[in-house]
C-alpha cells in the first residue's frame, strides 16, 4: 500500500513539473515575441505617442504629420543625449530643455481647444509619474505654468 501511494505522489510531482515548465516556456516566448527583448526604437515610440495624441487631441492630418515629425526628432535627440558620455546632471538639464521646447512646439501646432486638452493630458501624465514615485516627478513642469498663461 505504501508503495502504491509513493508511486502516485511521484507521478503527481512529475506532472506538476511538466505542466509548470510548459507554462514558464510559453510565457517566455510571448515576452520575446511581443518586444523582441529590446526597447522600442525612437520611431516606434514616436508613432505610438503620435497615435495617442491623434486620439486624445483629435488632430487633423496636417497636424498629425507635424507632430509625428517633432516627436521623432525629439525622441532621437533625447536618445543620443542619454547614450552620450556627458555627466548625468547635464543630461537631465538638456533633456528637460528639449522636452520643454517640444511642448512649446506642439502647442504652436494646436488650436486653442486642443491646447486645453493637451495641458490636461500633460498634467495627468505628470500626476501619474509623481504617483509612481519617480525622482523629480513633483514640480517639474513649472515651465508648464508659464505655458498655460501664454495660451490663455
Amino acid at each position: 500500500m505504501k508503495k502504491g501511494m509513493m508511486k502516485s505522489i511521484v507521478a503527481s510531482l512529475v506532472m506538476a513539473i511538466i505542466f509548470s515548465t510548459g507554462a514558464i516556456a510559453q510565457k517566455g516566448v510571448a515576452t520575446l515575441d511581443a518586444n523582441s527583448g529590446n526597447k522600442p526604437t525612437p520611431e516606434e515610440r514616436a508613432n505610438k505617442r503620435t497615435d495617442q495624441m491623434i486620439k486624445k487631441l483629435e488632430l487633423n492630418d496636417r497636424q498629425a504629420e507635424q507632430v509625428r515629425s517633432l516627436n521623432l526628432a525629439v525622441l532621437s535627440e533625447v536618445k543620443s543625449i542619454k547614450n552620450s558620455d556627458i555627466p548625468r546632471e547635464d543630461k537631465k538639464d538638456k533633456v528637460r530643455f528639449i522636452r520643454d521646447r517640444h511642448i512649446d512646439q506642439i502647442s504652436a501646432i494646436l488650436t486653442t481647444e486642443q491646447n486645453v486638452k493637451f495641458e490636461k493630458w500633460l498634467e495627468k501624465k505628470k500626476d501619474k509619474r509623481a504617483g509612481k514615485g519617480k525622482k523629480g516627478g513633483k514640480g517639474q513642469l513649472d515651465s508648464g505654468d508659464a505655458r498655460k498663461t501664454r495660451i490663455k
